[in-house]
């Protein structure tokens, strides 16, 4: 049956401890065999037993039957106190077996096991993506109007009592076949999810710290569940496997072991991966969904490692996996692969040691997403299956950026090989990787994730695969998987443009140098500082990269070096290190740019009465500019504060020294530079 996706995924099993009463072959073979000569087509005070409308019409009487209550049904207190039949007394387990039937809800056509009828997955993935999955395990096909969902809030108001006793109602006739599942999902969930669902009526999926449970509709009779009824719910979501809040933010699917529902919670849940019925995915991981593995006696298989990490398609791929069978011995264990649910290729494993199987897989296509599970057969015959494991194979060939923006695809597979322009580890973003990575084609892009990713920084060569996309107007590549070539390369040579060649979508992710002169400073709320340049196009320095704006005021001039990028209609430079803002100034007329700690010719020289002090710094430093007279006297600090790396000038007036010479020390540490100046009055 095809299966739904919404807001929290369950898979839904139910069985009987119990085999249910069939009226025709039990029942009324002792209505046959004991009570219709005399209650036949109603002959004895109404009543007829000859068949199931006449036994549960009931007779002159009354109600004959009172169904799921046995101890209040006329017909069973009356073969209980031996008064019928009157031809001779019923057995003990012809007595029981009536008030059974009668519990059971006096069906004519019994139920089936709903035991076997359970939860197989969960899952709550990002916005609307979440679903139920429910699998029937009875060995026959059942109609779901005879159960339903029911959901306690973040606790129950009362303990072992539903807050939505009614939450999922299914209609008339809705047949799920034996071994197949049941999908219900948000109407607005991922496509994927959305082809394998059922219903998508269900708009209201929950947290992860509700509960949920499979019950029978006419007794109330809870069958399995995820979470428990007591209104003491954890604040964020349940532990599974030894996983903390497992249900928020994540899949989890039952074991193929899993033959029925169960309604204690904690031992469902387990305290890890071996005493628990559930397997823990990450989120948004539906691998799973649409179909589900049982088997008593199957053998339990995961895979404990795949390696290289990185790999491509000239890497032979290894692995192992953990093996166990409950039965005999694992007999036979092979490998499948492929693409897109096509694992149509196959390799065997051997037994490496205890429990543990190895294998490989040879080389595969580049820029695509290899699926593989393992199958394990024991000695009885009995198969058990790994869950899907996915990888990215990258190229051996890179595709050019610029090429890749000439296309501008969307989630298409593709590998690159770059130098790091800007690092991640929040640099740009303090709780994302916004990283960036520029190869020989000249051109660079994004690397995103919604996770911090450590190690990724500036000069680092890197082979990264991934997906192409866009996040806003920023052309990225997104879950992405990389390996480092090498680390400490030289960065490619920005480009210079002037200011207003700046607003292009041709300098989108790549490296480029601009100078100008500050002209709007505006503070992005509390996260970062705007400058605008020479009223054309803006710097975004994020307080993040931990860069001190203190020094940039109206007027400023400098020399900028970071990553072009267009944010909605707004173009701006992003700058991730203090080192690429270098201050500008003009002497004699030229512009230079400061490179290194020196202290230039004061101007003018001689003077009277104030001069202009320059000096340059090639890092940012605390400084201090001091003015001594021919004793050696300390007369004047003419500066002491922390200056940005570039060229910077003074104006120092003497009116209030007299005329002689003067000596002025610039100081940054230990290291000291020395001029004289006259001051002639």
């Amino acid at each position: 049956m095809k299966k739904m996706i919404s807001s929290i995924l369950f898979i839904i099993s139910l069985t009987m401890i119990q085999a249910q009463v069939d009226y025709e072959t039990q029942i009324q073979t002792i209505f046959n065999n004991n009570c219709t000569s005399c209650h036949q087509y109603g002959s004895q005070n109404g009543l007829n037993l000859t068949v199931y409308s006449g036994v549960m019409n009931g007779g002159t009487s009354g109600a004959a039957i009172v169904a799921g209550d046995h101890a209040n049904s006329l017909l069973w207190v009356r073969v209980n106190n031996g008064s019928m039949p009157p031809s001779g007394t019923l057995s003990s387990d012809q007595v029981d077996l009536i008030a059974q039937w009668i519990d059971e809800g006096a069906l004519e056509v019994p139920a089936v096991d709903s035991e076997n009828l359970f939860f197989s997955e969960w899952a709550e993935g990002t916005s609307y993506n979440k679903y139920i999955e429910i699998y029937n395990a009875t060995g026959e096909e059942i109609d779901l109007s005879n159960y339903k969902v029911s959901s306690c809030a973040n606790g129950c108001d009362t303990s072992g009592e539903w807050d939505y006793p009614d939450q999922v109602v299914f209609d008339a006739g809705t047949m799920l076949a034996s071994g197949d599942v049941f999908v219900l999902a948000h109407p607005s969930a991922d496509p994927i999810i959305l082809n394998h669902a059922d219903d998508v009526s269900f708009t209201y999926m929950g947290n992860g710290n509700d509960a949920f449970g499979l019950v029978s509709s006419s007794t109330g009779l809870v069958i399995d569940i995820v979470g428990d009824m007591s209104s003491n719910a954890p604040d964020i979501a349940w532990d599974v496997a030894g996983v903390t809040n497992a249900t928020a933010e994540r899949t989890i699917v039952r074991k193929p072991s899993v033959i029925a529902g169960n309604t204690d919670w904690a031992s469902s849940a387990g305290t890890d991966a071996s005493d628990s019925e559930w397997i823990v995915f990450e989120q948004n991981n539906w691998d799973n969904l649409g179909s589900h593995s049982q088997a008593v006696d199957a053998p339990e298989v995961a895979f404990n490692s795949v390696s290289p990490v990185f790999i491509t398609d000239a890497t032979e791929i290894e692995f192992t996996a953990s093996i166990t069978t409950p039965v005999g011995s694992v007999s036979s264990v092979v490998v499948k692969y492929g693409t897109s649910g096509q694992l149509v290729n196959e390799s065997e494993l051997y037994l490496e040691s205890g429990d543990i199987w190895a294998g490989t897989i040879p080389a595969q296509q580049g820029n695509i997403v290899l699926q593989m599970r393992i199958h394990a057969t024991n000695s009885e015959g009995v198969e058990g299956q790994s869950v899907i494991e996915e990888r990215i194979i990258a190229s051996s060939t890179p595709s050019a950026v610029a090429d890749l923006y000439s296309s501008q695809s969307i989630n298409e597979i593709v590998t690159i090989k770059g130098i790091i322009t800007i690092g991640g580890g929040g640099l740009l973003y303090p709780s994302q990787t916004k990283a960036y990575v520029q190869d020989q084609s000249g051109r660079g892009l994004q690397l995103f994730d919604y996770e911090l990713i450590d190690g990724i920084e500036r000069g680092d060569e890197i082979e990264v695969v991934g997906y192409t996309g866009y996040y806003n107007t920023t052309y990225q590549i997104k879950d992405f998987e990389y390996r480092e070539l090498s680390s400490g390369n030289a960065l490619p040579d920005p480009i210079v443009v002037t200011p207003s060649g700046a607003n292009s979508s041709d300098y989108e992710g790549t490296l480029i140098s601009v100078t100008g002169n500050v002209t709007v400073v505006t503070p992005v709320s509390t996260t970062g500082t705007n400058l605008t340049i020479d009223d054309v196009t803006s710097i975004m320095l994020w307080n993040s990269t931990g860069i001190d704006v203190s020094s940039f005021v109206v007027g400023y001039r400098g020399q900028f070096i970071g990553i072009g990028s267009q944010y909605n209609d707004q173009y701006q430079l992003l700058v991730g290190y203090q080192t690429d803002i270098t201050t500008v100034v003009a002497v004699d007329g030229e512009i230079v740019i400061a490179d290194r700690f020196d202290l230039m010719p004061a101007y003018p020289n001689p003077f009277n009465p104030s001069t202009k002090l320059s000096f340059s710094i090639d890092t940012p430093s605390e400084l201090k500019l001091e003015v001594y007279d021919v004793s050696g006297k300390l007369v004047e600090t003419a500066a002491k504060r922390f200056y940005q790396s570039g060229s910077h000038m003074i104006q120092w007036n003497a009116s209030e020294h007299s005329s002689g010479m003067y000596f002025v020390h610039l100081v940054k540490g230990s290291k000291r530079l020395t001029q004289k100046i006259l001051l002639l009055k």
